[in-house]
């Protein structure tokens, strides 16, 4: 851990950071000791793990990278442009890390690498990590969790949820064997009413995250989705997402095409008009 209390904060969790990644290597590490385990235990052979292994480090590093720059060059040209309020931007360091996992683990490598590496090089370039407080409640509460997490218990309960997976993903190809896609609501409940100016910390987390408990499963399971407009609950707009299989987006999309030809247009809440 490092512990040179005399540097700025940033500049320490930065530090620890890369520390996690390059000097305890524990996120490679737990690649290396999954695929040998799986390799002693006769689920395939030693060159089929070292296979696992790179593909989980290498796919990672890309994936991180590649959604790292694209975060950094849309933060400069946004900023640069005026194109959004620069609160807004907040939420690409978020977006970024879940593309960088969804993009890694698409490819059979380690989302956590992916969107670990995505963070770094987005702090660095944007300049972002000189500022701890800039970033949103939600990302901090993400942050502190996961290195929380890492420096008690190291890697176990990633291992964990790496281990969930595959049962996840298997759930839905089940479900999906019997019909050409699942539909479900986009948000587990209607719209709410944003946290003011001052709004306690409990009231900021709990409306950032109580918007993802139907939509994140498919970063995780990588299934194709897309969410629709559908109408108005008690005048308040709500979303209807689509679901398809495995490199299936085309028929997600075509779904999604044919629902809004049949309704003809969703009308607006009077909030908007």
């Amino acid at each position: 851990m490092y512990r040179r209390l005399g540097e700025p904060l940033a500049k320490r969790v930065t530090n620890n950071n890369v520390a996690g990644l390059v000097h305890r290597r524990r996120v490679p590490l737990l690649a290396i000791a999954l695929a040998v385990a799986q390799a002693d235990a006769g689920q395939f052979s030693d060159a089929h793990a070292a296979t696992v292994v790179a593909e989980a480090i290498g796919w990672g590093l890309a994936g991180g990278i590649l959604a790292g720059l694209v975060a950094v060059q849309a933060v400069r040209l946004s900023r640069t442009r005026g194109w959004i309020e620069e609160h807004w931007l907040e939420v690409v360091p978020v977006i970024a890390a879940a593309g960088a996992y969804g993009i890694a683990d698409s490819l059979g490598g380690s989302g956590f690498i992916a969107a670990f590496v995505g963070g770094i090089l987005f702090g660095r370039f944007v300049g972002r990590d000189a500022d701890p407080a800039a970033f949103s409640e939600t990302v901090k509460l993400v942050l502190l969790a996961g290195r929380y997490t890492i420096d008690r218990y190291h890697t176990r309960y990633y291992a964990m949820a790496r281990e969930l997976a595959p049962r996840l993903r298997a759930a839905y190809d089940q479900a999906l064997d019997r019909f050409d896609v699942l539909v479900m609501p986009t948000l587990p409940v209607r719209a709410t009413i944003l946290p003011g100016p001052g709004a306690p910390r409990e009231e900021i987390l709990a409306r950032g995250l109580e918007m993802i408990g139907n939509t994140a499963p498919f970063d995780v399971s990588g299934h194709p989705a897309c969410s629709v407009p559908a109408g108005l609950a008690d005048g308040l707009p709500v979303g209807m997402m689509i679901i398809g299989k495995h490199f299936e987006d085309a028929t997600v999309l075509r779904v999604a095409h044919a629902f809004e030809q049949a309704v003809g247009g969703f009308p607006a809440p009077r909030t908007a008009m």
